[in-house]
């Protein structure tokens, strides 16, 4: 995630001490921009309208947040969230994790809130190195065939739990970092998880026989050009033309999970890459491509939104999102006198970006982390800061962004996650 340079002693942090203090900032909420009031009905568990606003509706969703979570969100000064699409949410503290799932599936049981301990670290644990892989087809049988979470401390310090239900059965591994910190990390079930880190290195964290937890770094592999044209691989032999003050960022690259290749993008010091793993060994690796995102806005020559393109002197990705039409990425595209923050999407040739839309947002006031969320099915766009959700569409045709402020007393959003309503 972006946080702005001054703000940047907020990040990850969440301030409890303030008028909504009385109030849990988790409020187990789903925001509806289209105002259809027949969505309610496809919700797990019962809902309840807290807000309607023009373009907005505000309802809570899924099951009652526990007991437990509801305490510490009103007790504990920092605290982070992750809520996964396959129904697990979980509160992160530096002590523990707090899980439960927020949506019941016909064929799953109710399970009480999971209290899952974390390793010492002498910073701050976070969501962000914390992942839940649900019990299915896609999971076995590299990682576990139950439930299974895994956390990374900042410091390298990863703990697995093979079932979230035996929070006392847990194994443990420590990544040799040499002062890096560990960032950012996803799933690559069934192979293992996607580690990076603050400065950029990418490791593959695999775990055997439930038990043995293992860990390689990844590199760009030398036949990564192979198959390419020759326009394309003018823009993927060419280093990074700027020096990027922004950090590293990860996301999951994989359309179809029916196949056995997994697929993962990487953003560090301007370079765009796309990854594959195909096993759970180092060999099963390999670098797609590798581009300069600078030079890729540069040489886009689709009629954009945003002019004098060639005056950007830097690019940083505040979150980026795959979808089946490409990459959607929010940028900070920065001049001589002023940064900007902007949508762009760039198709899977990565020759250009495709749109590039000025968002006319001031990140210098957006509270917190920011986080980008993309519908495929109606190319809409949200970001979400911790009050404010701005909404805009993809399409060239539909250009205003949507601002949906909240009246109600929320304490503010901790996560965002997209999800299916059936």
């Amino acid at each position: 995630m972006y946080t702005p340079k001054r703000l940047y002693q907020q990040k990850q942090q969440y301030n409890l001490n303030s008028p909504f203090d009385k109030v849990s900032p988790f409020q187990n909420s789903y925001v509806d921009n289209t105002k259809d009031s027949q969505t309610r009905s496809l919700m797990s568990g019962s809902s309840k309208v807290i807000e309607k606003g023009e373009s907005h509706e505000l309802v809570t969703y899924g099951t009652d947040l526990p007991i437990e979570v509801s305490s510490i969100l009103t007790s504990e000064k920092y605290v982070t969230a992750l809520a996964e699409s396959s129904g697990w949410a979980a509160v992160v503290t530096n002590q523990n994790i707090y899980a439960w799932r927020y949506t019941i599936g016909t064929n799953k049981k109710v399970l009480p809130c999971i209290t899952l301990p974390l390793s010492y670290t002498a910073l701050k644990h976070k969501s962000q190195l914390t992942s839940i892989v649900q019990n299915d087809s896609q999971t076995a049988p590299m990682i576990s065939t139950k439930t299974c979470v895994i956390n990374v401390s900042p410091e390298g310090a990863v703990r697995y739990w093979p079932n979230i239900t035996k929070v006392s059965t847990y194994y443990e591994a420590m990544i040799s970092f040499e002062g890096k910190q560990s960032y950012s990390l996803v799933s690559a079930a069934p192979y293992g998880w996607i580690l990076l880190a603050s400065t950029g290195e990418i490791y593959l964290i695999t775990v055997h026989n439930n038990s043995n937890i293992q860990y390689q770094q990844l590199f760009a592999s030398a036949g990564m050009l192979s198959g390419i044209g020759k326009r394309m691989s003018s823009y993927w032999l060419q280093p990074s033309t700027q020096e990027s003050s922004g950090n590293p960022c990860l996301c999951c690259g994989t359309i179809d999970f029916s196949e056995n290749e997994r697929y993962f993008y990487v953003v560090d010091k301007g370079s765009f890459q796309k990854f594959e793993v195909a096993g759970d060994q180092k060999s099963a690796c390999k670098t797609i491509f590798k581009v300069d995102l600078l030079s890729t806005l540069k040489a886009s020559s689709e009629p954009l939104d945003i002019l004098q393109l060639k005056n950007v002197s830097s690019v940083d990705v505040v979150d980026m999102k795959n979808t089946g039409f490409g990459t959607v990425f929010l940028l900070v595209l920065n001049f001589a006198n002023k940064s900007q923050l902007s949508l762009g999407t760039l198709k899977n040739n990565c020759s250009h970006f495709e749109s590039l839309i000025d968002l006319d947002i001031d990140i210098h006031k957006l509270e917190g982390d920011i986080q980008l969320s993309v519908t495929s099915t109606d190319y809409q766009a949200y970001i979400s800061s911790s009050k404010q959700i701005f909404s805009r569409s993809l399409s060239k045709n539909l250009k205003s962004v949507i601002n949906i402020q909240f009246t109600s007393t929320i304490g503010g959003i901790l996560c965002a996650v997209k999800f299916n309503m059936t």
